[in-house]
């Protein structure tokens, strides 16, 4: 499997990508839209892999989160993982979720939490995440369960 260079970037370099393959979100009519308060503070990290011509093929974001059901715990939460699709099965996915840990580690670590549509599943469970609870639907998103793993 080739391995890719993943870039940390600004959060809106995430925007295009996320909205083509995760869908708009009801209260995320345009790209502005989907800024956070949380998308400028240092412990967040925004990931990016670009093709040959400079297209971002892969993505992911992370925040300083904790887990709903761990709130004395620091924790990260994961949100925004989007591979252009035509690109799924060659390794993007898994080098931004490398990117993604090695980004906790690096502050500290915590628990790493994330809301994930079943389809990816595999990814996160190839990474070290463990299910918590079955799966659920998201009125926007699908079936989607909730994986976590611990960072050192």
């Amino acid at each position: 499997m080739p391995e890719f260079e993943v870039f940390r970037v600004k959060a809106s370099v995430t925007f295009a990508l996320r909205r083509a393959v995760l869908g708009p979100r009801p209260n995320e009519p345009s790209l502005e839209d989907m800024a956070r308060p949380d998308d400028d503070h240092p412990d967040s990290g925004h990931f990016a892999v670009y093709d040959e011509v400079g297209h971002v093929i892969g993505t992911g974001t992370v925040c300083s989160r904790q887990a709903p059901w761990s709130p004395d715990v620091a924790g990260y939460q994961i949100r925004g993982m989007a591979v252009e699709p035509e690109q799924r099965g060659r390794g993007i996915g898994a080098a931004v979720l490398g990117a993604i840990i090695s980004h906790v580690g690096t502050r500290g670590g915590g628990l790493l939490w994330c809301q994930v549509r079943t389809n990816a599943r595999t990814l996160y469970e190839r990474a070290g995440f463990l299910l918590r609870g079955g799966p659920y639907m998201d009125e926007s998103s699908g079936e989607q369960v909730i994986m976590y793993r611990q960072v050192p």
